[in-house]
């Protein structure tokens, strides 16, 4: 199967007064910086609730993979890389 033409919607889910996931969030943002197989978008769970309650999100902050919850409550930014895709851009190479 040929990875490289996979693109990953990543949304994370973000509590605005809760210091994990500023630092959660920024960990994503550097982890994708320059990557062209995802888009990140770091939503403030007060902004879409029909969101949180349709994907059932319990804990912030909270990793959604295309449309799939993947992990709610993640502790730190350590914990974030072990829920993320692997490196489409480089398969194969």
């Amino acid at each position: 199967m040929n990875n490289t033409n996979l693109h990953h919607r990543i949304n994370l889910f973000v509590s605005t007064d809760d210091s994990i996931s500023e630092e959660v969030a920024e960990s994503l943002i550097a982890w994708g910086e320059g990557r062209s197989d995802c888009t990140i978008e770091i939503i403030p769970v007060l902004s879409r609730p029909e969101q949180v309650i349709r994907l059932q999100i319990f804990y912030t902050p909270a990793l959604v993979i295309n449309g799939t919850l993947i992990a709610g409550g993640i502790s730190s930014p350590s914990d974030l890389s072990q829920f993320l895709p692997a490196d489409t851009e480089n398969a194969g190479q």
